[in-house]
Order: C-alpha cells, then sequence, then structure tokens
C-alpha cells in the first residue's frame, strides 16, 4: 500500500480523497485485509472492515472470554496523536519500564486507558477511512496481527543511534493470547512481538508436504527490543501507536532534521526510520509533515468467575 499524494485544496479534501483508498495505499494493514462488510470471528477469516457503533460491545456474540482488536488509519499532520494521548501516557500499560523504554526507543508506543478514555480518543482521532476490528479470542498459535509492507531491496532501520540492515521483506507484529487466572482476577496473557521476514519464492513442493509446527523463530528474525508480554486487564484499552523516540508528547513536538545541518546546502534527506515507525506510518510523497499512521487497539475481554486454587 504507498500513499495519495496530498492535495492542494487543503486538509480536509486530502482525508477525503485518503478516506476512499487508505486501506489499500498505506501498507500497514492486519492479516486478511478484505473490502468485506462481514464481521470478522476469527483471524483466518476476512478482516472486516465495517463501520460500527461508539459502544464497546465484543464484536461477536459469545465473544466474551479472549482479545478483541480494533485499528484505523489517521492523517496527522500536527502531533494530534501526542496530543491526544499525552494525559494517559504515564499510566502502567503493564510493561515493565525497561521493555517500555525498549519499544519507545524502537518506535512504538503502548498506552493504556479506560474504554471511556478510549471512546475519546477514537473521536479525537477519527479514521481516514474506516474502524476495524475483529475477534482474536484465545489462540496459543503465533497470528500476524499487523503486516508492514513489503520492500524489494534492502531496509536500514535505525535502532539505538546506530541502523540495522535487512535483507528485502517486511516487519511485522504478531500474537497470541490466552486466559491466565491470577491473584488480581483473570487477564488476557497477550505476547506481542515484531518480526522481520525475508522475501521468499513460493516453494511447490509444500503444497505435498504434510503441515508441520515450526518455531516463531524459523519464520522470520525477532527484534528481542520489540517483545512483550503483558497481563491485559479486563476494562481497559491498550492503543499501540507509532511514533519517533525523541517526540515528547505534551510539549510543542516541532519535528527535528537532525539529519540535515542548518550550514548544509543540498536537497533534503530523510534519516532512516525506527522498525515500529517503518512498519506502521507513511510519510506523504509530497509533504514535509503529513504522515499517515495506524492506531491499534487491544481490547481484552472476560466472563465468569475465575479462582486461583489454594
Amino acid at each position: 500500500m504507498g500513499l495519495p499524494s496530498s492535495s492542494h485544496r487543503g486538509r480536509g479534501a486530502a482525508r477525503r480523497r485518503i478516506a476512499g483508498a487508505v486501506v489499500c495505499l498505506l501498507g500497514v494493514c492486519l492479516t486478511g485485509c478484505s473490502p468485506t462488510t462481514r464481521t470478522s470471528h476469527t483471524p483466518a477469516s476476512a478482516t472486516d472492515l465495517s463501520t460500527f457503533g461508539e459502544g464497546a460491545g465484543p464484536v461477536v456474540s459469545g465473544g466474551e472470554n479472549g482479545l478483541e482488536v480494533r485499528w484505523w488509519t489517521f492523517l496527522e499532520t500536527d502531533g494530534e496523536i501526542g496530543a491526544a494521548l499525552a494525559q494517559y501516557d504515564a499510566q502502567d500499560a503493564g510493561l515493565p519500564e525497561e521493555v517500555r523504554q525498549s519499544w519507545r526507543r524502537h518506535g512504538l508506543r503502548l498506552i493504556r486507558m479506560s474504554l471511556d478514555e478510549y471512546l475519546d480518543v477514537q473521536r479525537a482521532l477519527p479514521s481516514s477511512g474506516r474502524i476495524d476490528r475483529y475477534w482474536l479470542g484465545q489462540t496459543h498459535a503465533w497470528t500476524e496481527l499487523v503486516k508492514g509492507p513489503t520492500s524489494a531491496g534492502e531496509q536500514a532501520f535505525a535502532v539505538n543511534g546506530s541502523l540495522l540492515f535487512m535483507k528485502p521483506g517486511r516487519l511485522r507484529l504478531i500474537t497470541r493470547a490466552w486466559t491466565a487466572p491470577t491473584t488480581a482476577g483473570p487477564r488476557i496473557r497477550t505476547d506481542l512481538v515484531v518480526q522481520h521476514v525475508e522475501n521468499r519464492r513460493p516453494d511447490p513442493s509444500v503444497a505435498f508436504m504434510p503441515p508441520t509446527g515450526r518455531d516463531v523463530d524459523e519464520e522470520g528474525m525477532t527484534l528481542r527490543g520489540l517483545t512483550a508480554r503483558l497481563d491485559l486487564e479486563p476494562g481497559w484499552a491498550y492503543v499501540l501507536v507509532p511514533e519517533r523516540p525523541d517526540a515528547e508528547w505534551g510539549e510543542d513536538d516541532e519535528e527535528v532534521d537532525d539529519d540535515v545541518s542548518l550550514m548544509v546546502q543540498g536537497p533534503r534527506v530523510r534519516p532512516p526510520l525506527t522498525p515500529g515507525e517503518a512498519m506502521m506510518r507513511r510519510t506523504l510523497p509530497e509533504s514535509e509533515r503529513a504522515t499517515m499512521k495506524a492506531i491499534v487497539v487491544l481490547l481484552p475481554r472476560t466472563s465468569g468467575v475465575y479462582r486461583l486454587l489454594p
């Protein structure tokens, strides 16, 4: 998915044009993207792109135990995402501090908020197209949650002040989730892992071989700085967004051109993106500041009575 050109008619016109094409053009999608309007019950079926109301009920009847995923794209022009999420950034999202900082350095931020606060954020950051939602439920098998764009050439990502070079391929976020009783009540235990998957030519012989279990590391290179295990608490929303590591939310967040000195003349060169940014955002080709960003929301749900045995 590429990006449409920016419009000289203003932000409103640009948003209207992007709304009809963003799902095909961003290069960031959840597994099974489809233009259908059916509700998706499992990650293996087509991901639903239908609109929905502002209620936070389960996406499917009977889907009260597991993980629901919602996502949309937002055209950011002036730090709107940081402004909307800054007040929740200090809330504990369940990540150890060293893991939280590692994810920030790699270009991703996970924010926890109440369901009512999430609905406020959704209104403050309206979708550039449609809001997608599907029921992941409980799965011990690794499931592709976010799929970045495929690159035909070598890629370079900024990690901890250095460049990480990777072969042609794409980044993806995979997950697995299941119900776990804890002393504080039932939780949805969720593993999140970002991987780089190399481009491979299809092997015709695979079609005639029985399926075999493969370790997650055999599917691609796991970015160790972007792995996490969380116990997601029902009644809360967990919002994942891409962001520059040096962006300070709640302050005047002017884009810093640290790649070009004021004394250097010549064409502007954009610095390499972090893995999280490369996977979940795009810069409009004719704009200096407008970027299309994917916003992913995890909604844990449990029902019934759970208790730990003595």
